[in-house]
């Protein structure tokens, strides 16, 4: 049997610092890179190969973003301006594999109230009477909740929520600015 080698002592004598002890931990180990997402999706499959990888859902996407967030933005000079996209890449490759995809925007530091209600108007009027997947990124994710479960009387149906990195039980960071 051949046997892995032993993990580095915490503490190997007493003249070593605990910042030496956690320096030869993270030296010790090779450095890996880490999964990316985009990197296990082709973008340039076609939609026949997609199809085949991936079940597309039978009914519309819709993307909300966070506190600041934006669904996208176009920056620098006008001569050479840089456009970015709060959902990169996502809703090209659903897109691509037959899915409905709204990417909305709602004001980026409003309460959830008000957002919710922006974001019901948007896919109201692009989805009536129709049935949907909300997908919402930090603050997004409350939007998605309060939409769901206090604003009733909307025009479409929410078949499902999916939160992304959503604080739904508060935020630390939050509460120290409105505490101040």
């Amino acid at each position: 049997l051949s046997r892995s080698p032993s993990p580095p002592p915490l503490i190997s004598s007493s003249s070593s610092s605990s910042i030496d002890s956690l320096r030869s931990l993270s030296t010790s180990a090779p450095a890996r890179e880490p999964t990316r997402w985009w990197n296990l999706l082709n973008i340039q499959d076609s939609p026949t190969q997609l199809s085949k990888k991936y079940r597309s859902p039978k009914h519309p996407v819709v993307f909300c973003h966070g506190l600041l967030g934006f669904d996208s933005v176009t920056i620098g000079p006008a001569i050479a301006p840089l456009h970015v996209s709060h959902w990169r890449g996502i809703k090209e490759v659903l897109q691509q594999n037959g899915t409905e995809v709204l990417v909305t925007r709602v004001p980026a530091t409003s309460s959830p109230v008000d957002r919710a209600k922006v974001l019901e108007e948007k896919i109201s009027q692009v989805y009536p009477g129709r049935a949907v997947h909300l997908i919402g990124h930090s603050m997004g994710g409350l939007d998605c909740r309060y939409l769901a479960s206090h604003l009733t009387h909307r025009k479409f149906h929410v078949l499902s929520i999916t939160t992304i990195a959503t604080p739904h039980r508060g935020s630390a960071f939050a509460d120290h600015f409105l505490s101040t």
